[in-house]
């Protein structure tokens, strides 16, 4: 990163730590959450309260917050947030932390692919192609070998669980680039903000037709549920989320997407360690093909950074 001013430099550094290691921590915090809140209510609450600090922020610091993208920050919102993560959500009722987050992993693949401005260089590299090939290898070889909790592995659900989180990273990678290659004004603080809102607000629908509303109280909301939904609100929202979306608007799409190389080597060890997950060999060697097609689709002569002058 020549060039960069110091400060700059340990910002981006702080954001890939954020993305890097924080991300990793979302996969057990959700699987704990769930344990006493519906999926789209935990989704829900744990979007509401950082949206709308954001935005208060955003207005005592005298910057406009009605503004006119608001409609294209509620959509992104929908996409990236309550369809994308939700999906994990719901997919986690079936499926390991660990699990989830080697399936997850799969976002640097997708970005490529999804990526139709870069088609042209993306699929002339050798190494690219061959990191597709082997993200989709790694997928399939998952899918032949799924790793189901064994409480809740009856019906057909279990199936679909993990295509569940093949289809929230391809919405995620689908949104991201949709975000970085048509930029608006506004602070980073004001997009995240609607964005989080805009997830809050699209996920009332999904918890009144799943029926969510129905069977849930909160009075039976475990101490350890309550915490997963302030972690994933702040360190999920307010750190990782909004250095993400931050880093997208200063380095390379791809290149922000290889938090995937570390989010699953933690998530499958703290799902081990703390949630007493099995850890399979398929599991493992799933991980070790997806995470090798993520380097390649992001060969060394890829990772350049762009900096704001």
């Amino acid at each position: 990163m020549p060039g960069a001013p110091a400060t700059s430099k340990s910002m981006i550094l702080l954001a890939f730590i954020a993305i890097y290691v924080v991300g990793g921590t979302l996969f057990l915090a959700i699987a704990e959450g769930i344990k006493t809140v519906p999926p789209f209510i935990l989704e829900a609450l744990r979007f509401s309260f950082p949206g709308i600090a954001l935005l208060v922020y955003c207005g005592l610091s005298g910057e406009a917050i009605f503004v006119p993208e608001i409609g294209r920050y509620f959509v992104l919102g929908t996409v990236v947030l309550t369809i994308s993560h939700g999906l994990i959500y719901w997919a986690e009722q079936y499926i390991s932390s660990g699990f989830s987050a080697i399936l997850a992993s799969t976002v640097p693949v997708w970005l490529i692919v999804m990526d139709n401005r870069e088609w042209r260089n993306h699929f002339r590299n050798k190494f690219m192609l061959t990191g597709v090939a082997l993200g989709l290898i790694g997928v399939f070889f998952l899918l032949g070998h799924q790793s189901v909790r064994p409480s809740i592995a009856a019906g057909n659900l279990k199936n679909f669980a993990p295509v569940a989180v093949i289809l929230s990273g391809i919405c995620y990678a689908g949104g991201s680039l949709y975000n970085k290659n048509n930029p608006v004004k506004g602070s980073i603080h004001l997009k995240v903000g609607w964005q989080l809102t805009g997830a809050t607000v699209s996920s009332i629908p999904l918890i009144y037709f799943s029926g969510e509303f129905d069977q849930f109280h909160f009075r039976t909301v475990s101490h350890q549920s309550w915490f997963a939904v302030f972690y994933l609100g702040v360190a999920g929202s307010l750190v990782a989320f909004f250095a993400y979306n931050w880093l997208l608007t200063i380095v390379p799409a791809p290149v922000v997407g290889t938090y995937a190389y570390v989010n699953p080597v933690i998530a499958l060890v703290l799902g081990w360690q703390f949630a007493g997950e099995q850890v399979s060999f398929y599991q493992v060697g799933g991980m070790v093909i997806i995470l090798v097609s993520a380097f390649l689709v992001n060969f060394p002569d890829k990772l350049k950074f762009k900096h704001e002058s």
